[in-house]
């Protein structure tokens, strides 16, 4: 009799129970089943199950062996097998089995798979004889033959509702029926074993899931702290990842974003895989279409069995059969949102099919991810080293052009690009200056050890390369990171290009005064990436290069014009020595009133500075007459018949300076309503007055310099460059040296302004201008008033000479029109007691310091540091203010 269908109490498959003649037992058959054997099969069960409920997995063999004896006996066999499917493709793997008194024999014939697939799909055999076997199972008819059996009862072993093994009772002395009941018993023990089997998948799942996440652990480990050699690292990180998942080849692909291609970077394959060079030299974009576009879509790919492959992708399938792969899994890392650096990492399975479960796809993405961020650090860190690098040399070439004189700037230059090119691990550093013909020539350059081919220098670009010379027009950034990236109509230049041995450049424009003076260009004879930082910095270099070819051709225009003056310079000279003896300074003496040797020192100053352009520095206190000296520089310079623009930095709103001073566009702020020039523009051709240019924040400070460098400026609201000529004039009352000190001031704008510097001497050193100043003022405001004064007091102008005048000529102004005021009679009386503050009664300025300082300090009760001490309230700081206080003899007198 053979059956082959379901499972008592339960469908298990298309098979169903048959009863055929037969199939019934005898009455005493059962009987004896049920009385006999019953009891003792309970207490088997029993002790059967307790003994499995505890096994170790590692136990598993032995347990099942111990027991294999008892178990045919119970159930009636000669011969008893135990088998567990593979996880994979569901292959019978011998634990233990039963025999008596002969050699083992297979569960199951290599050969045969009809019973094997029987028991796969949950479908329990029972033969009472071999002619029970369907015609399908010819071969396994055949087998049993040749083995000697005679009857058999093959049972699947189920756990959560799939056969994971199988339990085989085989007769060989006679032929056998197999009643239900001992169907239903076999069916018992083998969910003692499917529970056992899977509770040891678990624990040993468990364990490998244990394992992988220590050896992530340890990967991680190593990435973090390994950043000198992550390539090693990776390396080592493949090895162990494809002995520990019994792959044949790992590998790690990297991803070209440009061009969305996929490119193997670090490969290891295993000791008995056939070592092939063209494997390392895949083109995966190029013979994996489609498992490159589900990788750069952050997909995951697991191919299990070839015959997985899509239809679409049928010549990846081949591909891989041809290079041996039977199953492989690729998952992608992503970064930042999207796939980058390191694209994915591979494992290949060449001796056999494996299955690449979730679990596993899940923890390699994890090792994916911590490659990927490692290679995405150590290349980061490399770039910011280079830049560091770079910047340091940006600085000492910076620093070389200073002083420079014109014969030694290009061999500078050339020492730049050295420096340059050396910090950029460069093979070829170039400069390009334009020619008249819309062309450019490599001026300098430098290359450097491992550059064997052919120098650039005195080459016109357009003669070998014409597409790159058109794109150069354009004054942008052009990077080349592969000869690949060249466009299609670029024939030419990718020829010449590859005759050179280069693969890859980039050309950075600069400019000077606001037009491109040339390129700066990076060629290598490796693909490089070009980083937009690099970009920036290489645009600092060529405007340092270009600002020092600039000024040595401004110098040399000069020298030439030196030159044709020098024969002149000796009767010039004598002819200005005897003016500053003999001159009264008659053209300005309408204005400035003295004939003190202080102030014609002064005057002789103007007239020198006047007829050139050079910018003027005006110091002196308040009211000394600072602008009528600007004045008078501008009335006797070239640019006399416009008008001189004057800006008083400290009368404006901080907001309003930078408009002011440079103009705005419409809408270029809240209120902006019309376009208005700036005082720069109104000035063009002419002089401008920056008084009180101590008051400008540092950010004007900073637009004011480059105005003062190139007579360049953009309006507010507006990037459009404009050029101007305007001769600047700064007057002060402050110490800019003190200024800078403070940081209150920049240091590179106060040498610029401090080119020429005039002091306006104090009306206290002075005294014998006093009383032409006196009278100037009378007659002034005896025409506006209308009154006449014949006579001024001899004490009271004695006194007016006494007086220290704090406020200068300004105040000589002021005191003399109050008195004009009150005056009532031709004789003009003054009362300083009247028309003075308290710091009149001082006699010099260091006395009017001393009482100021001294007050201050007092009203804080001797408090010079912190908030609200008197070191901030007179806007010094603390140590400036001790110095002071030690210098004017300030000292604290008593104490609570």
């Amino acid at each position: 009799m053979f059956t082959s269908g379901g499972m008592p109490a339960k469908s298990t498959g298309s098979r169903v129970h048959r009863q055929v003649a037969g199939d019934t037992p005898a009455r005493g058959e059962v009987a004896v089943w049920q009385t006999e054997r019953h009891s003792s099969f309970e207490i088997f069960l029993a002790e059967f199950s307790a003994d499995f409920a505890v096994v170790a997995p590692d136990d598993m063999e032995n347990t099942i062996g111990r027991w294999l004896d008892q178990l045919a006996h119970q159930l009636g066999a000669e011969r008893c097998t135990v088998a567990e499917f593979s996880a994979l493709d569901k292959q019978p793997g011998f634990h233990m089995q039963w025999l008596v008194g002969k050699q083992p024999l297979p569960f199951i014939g290599p050969e045969d798979s009809w019973i094997r697939d029987e028991l796969a799909g949950g479908q329990l055999i029972s033969i009472s004889t071999l002619a029970d076997l369907p015609a399908e199972a010819f071969s396994t008819r055949q087998q049993l033959e040749e083995m000697g059996i005679c009857s058999g009862l093959w049972v699947p072993i189920m756990a959560e509702g799939s056969a994971i093994g199988g339990i085989g009772l085989c007769v060989k002395s006679h032929e056998q029926h197999w009643p239900a009941l001992v169907v239903r018993r076999c069916q018992i023990v083998g969910d003692i074993f499917g529970n056992a089997f899977l509770r040891r998948r678990k624990a040993r799942d468990i364990e490998e899931r244990l394992k992988f996440e220590a050896l992530i652990a340890n990967f991680s480990n190593r990435l973090i702290d390994g950043v000198e050699d992550i390539d090693a690292i990776t390396d080592e990180i493949l090895s162990e990842l494809g002995l520990f998942l019994g792959a044949d080849r790992a590998g790690y692909l990297e991803v070209d974003s440009g061009l969305q291609e996929l490119v193997p970077t670090r490969l290891w394959s295993d000791k008995s895989v056939d070592q092939d060079e063209s494997v390392q030299d895949v083109d995966v974009s190029a013979q994996f279409p489609w498992l490159t576009a589900k990788i750069l879509k952050n997909e995951a790919v697991t191919i299990d069995e070839m015959a997985e492959f899509p239809d679409e992708a049928a010549n990846e399938r081949q591909y891989c059969e041809s290079m041996g792969i039977q199953s492989f899994v690729m998952v992608p890392a992503v970064l930042r949102g999207t796939v980058t650096v390191a694209a994915a990492v591979s494992l290949d399975s060449i001796h056999e099919p494996r299955i690449w479960d979730a679990s596993t796809v899940q923890r390699l993405q994890i090792v994916a991810r911590m490659i990927a961020s490692a290679q995405d650090r150590s290349r980061r860190r490399c770039e910011i080293e280079v830049l560091q690098r770079f910047e340091r040399a940006l600085s000492d070439i910076s620093t070389a052009f200073v002083n420079l004189a014109p014969e030694m700037v290009d061999g500078q230059i050339e020492t730049g690009l050295a420096t340059a090119g050396q910090a950029l691990n460069a093979d070829l550093v170039t400069l390009l200056q334009p020619l008249d013909d819309d062309d450019f020539e490599v001026t300098h350059e430098w290359a450097s050890e491992r550059w064997d081919r052919e120098a650039f220098k005195g080459v016109h670009v357009a003669q070998h390369f014409p597409w790159l010379a058109e794109q150069l027009l354009q004054n942008e950034a052009l990077p080349i990171s592969a000869l690949s990236d060249l466009r299609a109509e670029a024939t030419e230049d990718r020829v010449s290009m590859e005759q050179a041995g280069l693969e890859s450049v980039i050309f950075v424009p600069f400019n000077v005064r606001g037009e491109l003076a040339g390129y700066v260009a990076i060629n290598n004879v490796q693909p490089t990436t070009w980083s937009e930082s690099l970009v920036q910095q290489l645009r600092l270099l060529g405007e340092v290069f270009g600002g020092a070819l600039s000024r040595r051709d401004a110098e040399l225009k000069l020298q030439s014009s030196l030159d044709k003056i020098k024969s002149l310079q000796g009767q010039l000279q004598q002819e200005n020595l005897y003016l500053r003896d003999e001159a009264r300074l008659t053209h300005i003496h309408g204005e400035i009133i003295g004939d003190s040797a202080s102030l014609r020192a002064a005057l002789t100053k103007v007239e020198q500075v006047a007829t050139t352009d050079s910018t003027v520095l005006i110091l002196g206190e308040t009211g000394t007459g600072k602008e009528l000296l600007a004045r008078a520089i501008h009335n006797l310079s070239s640019r006399k018949d416009k008008v001189m623009v004057k800006v008083n930095c400290a009368a404006l709103p901080s907001s309003l300076v930078e408009a002011e001073l440079f103009g705005r566009e419409k809408g270029a702020y809240t209120g902006a309503l019309t376009r208005e020039l700036g005082r720069f523009e109104i000035a063009d051709g002419s002089t401008i007055l920056l008084d009180e240019i101590a008051e400008l924040s540092l950010e004007l400070q900073a637009k004011l310099l480059r105005v003062l460098q190139d007579g360049e400026f953009e309006r507010l609201g507006s990037s459009k460059t404009r050029k101007t000529d305007v001769r600047v004039l700064a007057a002060t009352n402050r110490n800019l040296a003190e200024a800078v000190e403070n940081k209150k001031f920049r240091e590179d704008l106060f040498y610029r302004l401090n080119v020429f510097p005039i002091t306006v001497p104090p009306l206290r050193d002075r005294v014998e201008d006093i009383p032409q100043l006196v009278w100037a003022f009378v007659q002034e405001f005896s025409e506006a008033m209308g009154k006449t004064i014949e006579s001024i007091p001899v004490a009271v102008m004695d006194s007016l000479k006494a007086y220290a005048w704090p406020g200068n000529v300004r105040e000589v102004r002021n005191i003399i029109e109050r008195a004009m005021i009150i005056s009532t009679r031709p004789t003009l009386k003054i009362d300083l007691e009247d028309n003075t503050s308290k710091v009149a009664n001082s006699k010099r300025l260091a006395d009017v310091e001393r009482d100021h300082i001294q007050a201050v300090v007092q009203a804080t009760g001797w408090r010079i540091r912190g908030v609200g001490g008197a070191a901030e309230i007179l806007g010094l700081k603390a140590t400036t203010l001790e110095a002071r206080m030690k210098k004017l003899g300030i000292q604290r007198t008593s104490t609570r």
